[in-house]
């Protein structure tokens, strides 16, 4: 009887049609046959009545439930149906009757330790001879496992995204494309686009020129030789917002490999509160430089050349025959104005930019010291129509350049410099140009990545590190860009990039004369630039 009714129960779930009947030899083959398959099955099989009762129970559904086969057959089958479930099996019995089948239905069932496991099961009608329902037979899988997997995966799936959602820095996933896949809330923020508007669009949305149109270029070649620029490495870069204003923004970027797509993660940090406030700490000690050189000058300076004019009338008091008096009074004199004359410098270097001559006025003067303090032909070339009104970014700019010509000079062995200022489509751009013997290419790419240098274990590399840092920094501080790189034939280029200040009028365009050069309005000559040789 047993093999009977587990043949009986896996014809209809193989689709088999067996019909019995008869004893002959192929029948009984057939039928244990069929037996041995449910007995061996992994899946539980249970035939049951209409109304319930278990006729057949195979080893499976022993190793599943608990029960063996003497203690379940003959009972209901809510034996194992918990509770809450019972009116769940009386719809299930309502559809046999109909001789409709359950496919593929997870349920809850009970064990003979009280224990509740997930299944998976299918339930189909058995027919007798005549095609009358009379049976039903249920194979069922224990899902407990993977149910419990899914949950685990939907909780870390549940955190993530709430982990995602409530950061305060925007995370952007694009795909080898550069489209959008997802964005967080920050980054609706941050950007000031919806979420709708953001995915599906390509990142450069997100870029200002020249990022703009370069980004799918950089994106193609890393995808081509996997030389990565920026990935898994954080740098700095700056951000285009839908109102088409632009911040800088901290980025780290990691590659995500999802079978054979590969996906990029950006995490965006906002840095315009952190540059707002170096502005504000480098421009509260500008001032006070410019306090301490404004004494020196006002007080110190007027001061010694009192000092020293008090000597000389002191001198012109002497007996003529008093001549050894009379020249030490005469070199007191001349080291008293001596000590006057580096005050003044000093004062001058606390404040070099005076917003009433302007920078360029500065930066020729910086260019004429250097050619006369160190034997190298440094130039200034202006096109008289880059204007710095502000007083702090004419400084950061002065101290750049500066500082680039302290690196030409020191570290670079450069025997000609030249410097420029020039107006070019909404930007200014400051150039620091010469012909020495170049950057390590360390640096030049620590300054395109934006990565902390002076980390070689050679001191004149860690001090130019540092310069370079320097200006970097002071380029950010203005909200530029800073660029350093070998020049085509030997030598380096330093330049700064800020956004050009809107001007008032057209009167204000108008910049003063160069010193000791006729204006171009009183020559009557058309503009050109300006280019100040050493002397």
């Amino acid at each position: 009887m047993p093999n009977r009714r587990a043949a009986r129960a896996l014809r209809v779930h193989r689709g088999k049609t067996v019909r019995g009947g008869g004893s002959s030899v192929g029948n009984e083959e057939e039928l244990a046959r069929l037996a041995a398959i449910v007995e061996s099955s992994d899946d539980a099989i249970i035939a049951k009545s209409l109304d319930g009762t278990i006729l057949d129970w195979n080893r499976a559904a022993q190793r599943l439930f608990g029960y063996s086969a003497a203690q379940a057959i003959g009972r209901k089958i809510t034996l194992i149906v918990p509770p809450d479930r019972l009116r769940e099996e009386r719809q299930i019995l309502g559809r046999l009757r109909r001789g409709k089948p359950v496919e593929h239905y997870e349920t809850i069932r009970l064990t003979k330790d009280g224990r509740e496991i997930a299944v998976s099961m299918s339930v189909a009608p058995l027919r007798d001879a005549a095609g009358r329902v009379n049976a039903a037979s249920t194979i069922m899988r224990d899902v407990t496992e993977r149910r419990r997997s899914e949950m685990a995966l939907r909780d870390r799936e549940e955190r993530l995204q709430a982990l995602v959602n409530t950061a305060a820095d925007a995370i952007i996933t694009i795909d080898e494309h550069g489209i959008i896949e997802s964005a967080n809330p920050a980054a609706e923020r941050l950007f000031g686009y919806s979420q709708s508007e953001l995915l599906g669009s390509n990142v450069n949305v997100l870029m200002p020129e020249p990022f703009h149109s370069e980004h799918e270029g950089y994106l193609r070649n890393y995808l081509r030789t996997g030389r990565a620029k920026i990935i898994g490495i954080g740098r700095e870069v700056t951000g285009l917002r839908k109102d088409r204003t632009t911040f800088p923004m901290n980025l780290s970027v990691s590659e995500i490999q999802l079978g054979t797509r590969r996906l990029f993660t950006g995490i965006l940090h906002d840095l315009s509160g952190r540059r707002r406030l170096e502005r504000q700490i480098l421009e509260a000690a500008a001032n006070e430089q410019r306090r301490i050189g404004q004494d020196l000058h006002d007080g110190l300076c007027q001061d010694l050349i009192g000092i020293a004019f008090a000597i000389d009338a002191a001198a012109r008091t002497l007996p003529a025959d008093a001549a050894q008096g009379s020249e030490s009074m005469s070199n007191l004199s001349a080291s008293v104005r001596s000590a006057a004359g580096q005050a003044r410098d000093l004062a001058r270097g606390l404040n070099p930019v005076d917003l009433k001559s302007g920078l360029w006025a500065a930066l020729d003067s910086l260019a004429t010291k250097v050619s006369q303090s160190f034997g190298v032909r440094c130039t200034f070339r202006w096109d008289r129509v880059a204007q710095v009104r502000e007083d702090a970014t004419a400084t950061h700019l002065y101290r750049i350049a500066q500082e680039a010509v302290g690196n030409a000079i020191k570290h670079g062995k450069a025997r000609a410099i030249e410097i420029s200022l020039a107006a070019r489509g909404g930007t200014l751009v400051l150039a620091i140009a010469d012909n020495g013997v170049g950057m390590d290419k360390a640096l030049t790419d620590g300054v395109q990545q934006g990565l902390t240098m002076g980390t070689s274990n050679r001191i004149h590399r860690a001090e130019m590190g540092m310069g370079l840092q320097t200006m970097q920094f002071r380029s950010r501080v203005i909200g530029g860009s800073f660029t350093a790189n070998k020049r085509k034939g030997g030598g380096t280029v330093v330049v700064c990039t800020i956004r050009s200040e809107p001007v008032p009028s057209a009167q204000s365009q108008k910049p003063p004369a160069a010193p000791n050069r006729p204006s171009p309005a009183a020559s009557g000559k058309p503009s050109r630039p300006n280019r100040r040789p050493s002397r």
